[in-house]
C-alpha cells in the first residue's frame, strides 16, 4: 500500500491538507492527509472504494504497518545529517552510555562501541559555545522537518467511511516505532545527545499549567536525571500536544 505526502522541510505547514484515494487516478478524499495508492475495486461510476468488497479490506489492512515503515522512513530524513544524533534507538544508547558497557568489555566494531565511540567524540568537543549554536541550529532544523510527519497522522475522528477505524490502528501500530526525538546527557557531559525513541520512552518537556513560574526555572533539568533513571527521556522533537495524546506520550504530572 504505498503512501505519498508533499515534504516540507522548512515546517511551513502545520497540518497538510486531506488529500484523496488513488486506484491510480484519484477517486475521493477518506481524511488521510496523505495519498493512499492500491488496486482497490471500485464501482463503474469510481465514486469511491467498494467498502464489502474482501480484497479492499485485506488491503486496507496492511495500512497501519505500511503507514509505520513510511513514519520510520521520514524520520530518518528528519534526522539525517543531524550532527548530536546518536544512532539507535533510547534504548541502546542508554546501554552505550551506562558503566561499564562504555568500557574495555565491549567488543570493537560493535554496534555498542559505535555509540560509545560517538558519545566521547561529543563529550571533546561540547565545551564550546559554537557547539552549543550549531546544536541548537541542528535541532530547530530536525524540529521542522519532523512537523512533516507529525502533521500528516491520522488522528481519531478525522477520517470517514471505510477508513473510519484506520487512525486507531495506524496509532497503536506507531506506539511500537522509534519515532519521538528525545534528548539524554552521558554522565559528565555539558550537552545532550540526541536519540529517536518509542513514544512509551518519552515524556513531553512542559510542566503543568498550575505551577508556578517562579518554580519553574531549572525545575526540567532537576527533574530530568530522574526521568532518565526510569527510562524516559525528554521529548525535543516538537511533538503537537494533540499527536502526543493520540501515541500516550504522557506530561510531568
Amino acid at each position: 500500500v504505498p503512501e505519498a505526502l508533499d515534504l516540507d522541510p522548512d515546517g511551513m505547514q502545520q497540518r497538510p491538507p486531506q488529500m484523496q484515494a488513488f486506484a491510480w487516478l484519484p477517486l475521493r478524499s477518506y481524511g488521510f492527509r496523505f495519498i493512499v495508492q492500491a488496486d482497490w475495486i471500485v464501482p463503474s461510476s469510481r465514486e469511491a472504494i467498494t467498502e464489502t468488497n474482501s480484497e479492499n479490506q485485506a488491503v486496507r489492512d496492511e495500512l497501519p504497518e505500511a503507514v509505520a515503515n513510511a513514519a520510520l522512513s521520514l524520520v530518518d530524513w528528519a534526522c539525517s545529517g543531524a550532527q548530536w544524533l546518536v544512532q539507535g534507538e533510547i534504548g541502546e544508547v542508554v546501554a552505550a552510555l551506562s558503566g561499564s558497557r562504555c568500557g574495555h568489555d565491549v567488543e570493537e566494531g560493535t554496534e555498542t562501541a559505535q555509540h560509545c565511540d560517538t558519545v566521547k567524540q561529543s563529550d571533546a568537543s561540547v565545551a564550546s559555545e559554537t557547539d552549543a549554536t550549531e546544536f541548537k541550529r541542528t535541532l530547530q532544523r530536525t524540529q521542522l522537518r519532523l512537523q512533516t510527519l507529525y502533521g500528516a497522522l491520522p488522528l481519531t475522528g478525522e477520517t470517514t467511511e471505510f477508513f473510519a477505524l484506520s487512525p486507531g490502528l495506524i496509532l497503536k501500530q506507531l506506539q511500537k516505532c522509534p519515532i519521538v526525538l528525545v534528548r539524554r546527557f552521558p554522565p559528565g557531559a555539558r550537552m545532550p545527545v540526541l536519540a529517536k525513541a518509542r513514544p512509551t520512552e518519552a515524556v513531553m518537556a512542559r510542566l503543568p499549567a498550575n505551577v508556578p513560574l517562579s518554580l519553574c526555572e531549572g525545575l526540567l533539568e532537576q527533574l530530568e536525571p530522574l526521568l532518565n533513571k526510569v527510562g524516559w527521556h525528554l521529548e525535543v522533537g516538537g511533538l503537537p500536544q494533540s499527536v502526543a495524546a493520540a501515541l500516550g506520550v504522557p506530561h510531568i504530572d
